[in-house]
């Protein structure tokens, strides 16, 4: 989760290398040509393109992966380039497609060189392992931030200060709205709208919003004057270092799930279970093949390393462990088309018997599953249409 106000998720520590130029003078030209000179291709062309995408695509590869799902953390767009090697993380919407955020995979030999990138006055790096993520930076003016902190705004106010938002957000349930500008360094949190309201806006900060919470009610907004002796620089850092962590994190995550995977027949592809989010109604399937951009599918709540199978060489079987039953779900890794299979309904039934306690292959296109009653049960899985 990019930003979260009233709840956390499990994740693992990440240690981020910050280069960053707060309070540097202001390059020389030469200075600044020498530096340019120097930027990886890819990256001179985005940063040539004000990292805009549409201006930029004409000097990127071939897209692959173009993931839009979104969650409730976050609504921005992800491209995947070069098997994965190369991301773009973009704001979404008819005033979107920003670019907030490069991100490469030096282990390929063609990136190797962001391995040496340093930061400068347009945008800062961070380094975890052999990843590398340049955030370009667009911070608003101190007259400005006075402004903004001392408020609450619309997001149409926003937007003609700031332009369109990196991404939306939202707490779970009946909760807050979120907004963040990754390149301004700023986060601004909405209390919930009655039906037909506009959400109005303030600046959030993390450490003033947990101590609100301890004062009060879990989604209270702290008071505009807590707000008043916030500091630019280190907000806008802060925020910063959050999405370079999460981002790293979410890697980190699927890399991991994707190594203690199970291949396919034959080895084309790989499968894990997902909860990046940490809530079990949230969990996925991540899919990759062979040399391209891995694949995630919603609808594993609950699902263990014990409830997903390959059927055959391209189609994936995972169990759904929902609320009121269990649904086995197949997915066709070559075309990404997934189906949900067959139903274990056990609503409100503190002992269901038809809970599935054993399965396995039948055949090519075919599986078995055992209740708890000690019957077994055979489906046969016809074509996956194409998605």
């Amino acid at each position: 989760m990019l930003v979260t106000l009233c709840t956390t998720r499990a994740a693992s520590a990440i240690a981020v290398l910050l280069l960053i130029g707060f309070g540097c003078p202001s390059p020389s030209p030469a200075h600044a040509e020498n530096a340019a000179a120097g930027e990886p291709a890819s990256l001179k062309s985005i940063v040539a393109a004000r990292w805009r995408l549409a201006s930029a695509r004409r000097a990127l590869p071939p897209v692959q992966l173009v993931d839009n799902q979104g969650s409730e953390s976050h609504d921005f767009i992800q491209y995947a380039f070069d098997g994965g090697v190369l991301r773009l993380y973009v704001s979404r919407g008819p005033s979107g497609g920003d670019i907030f955020a490069l991100l490469v995979d030096t282990h390929a030999r063609r990136y190797a060189d962001f391995a040496q990138l340093a930061p400068n006055q347009r945008y800062t790096v961070y380094h975890h392992d052999a990843y590398v993520l340049v955030v370009p930076l667009r911070p608003v003016s101190q007259e400005l931030f006075d402004q903004l902190k001392a408020r609450q705004s619309s997001e149409e106010e926003l937007q003609q200060y700031l332009g369109a938002p990196s991404y939306r957000w939202h707490v779970h349930g009946v909760g807050n709205w979120g907004l963040t500008y990754v390149p301004q360094g700023l986060s601004f949190v909405g209390d919930w709208a009655r039906p037909g309201a506009a959400v109005m806006y303030q600046v959030f900060a993390r450490d003033i919003g947990a101590q609100c919470r301890k004062e009060h009610d879990c989604c209270d907004l702290p008071p505009l004057a807590s707000l008043s002796e916030l500091d630019y620089g280190k907000l806008q850092l802060d925020w910063l270092e959050t999405v370079a962590s999460e981002i790293f994190g979410e890697r980190e995550q699927i890399d991991q799930a994707l190594a203690n995977g199970k291949r396919s027949p034959g080895g084309r592809f790989v499968a894990a279970p997902l909860n990046i989010e940490g809530r079990w109604y949230l969990g996925e399937i991540v899919i990759r093949e062979m040399g391209k951009p891995e694949h995630r599918y919603a609808g594993a709540s609950g699902t263990q390393d014990s409830d997903y199978f390959w059927l055959n060489s391209r189609v994936c079987v995972f169990k759904e462990n929902g609320v009121g039953g269990e649904a086995f779900h197949a997915i066709d890794a070559a075309t990404g088309a997934q189906k949900v299979v067959t139903v274990l309904s056990y609503q409100n039934d503190p002992d269901p018997p038809h809970h599935a306690t054993d399965v396995g292959v039948s055949g090519p296109h075919q599986f078995w599953y055992k209740t708890a009653d000690g019957e077994k049960h055979e489906v046969r899985i016809p074509s996956l249409a194409p998605r």
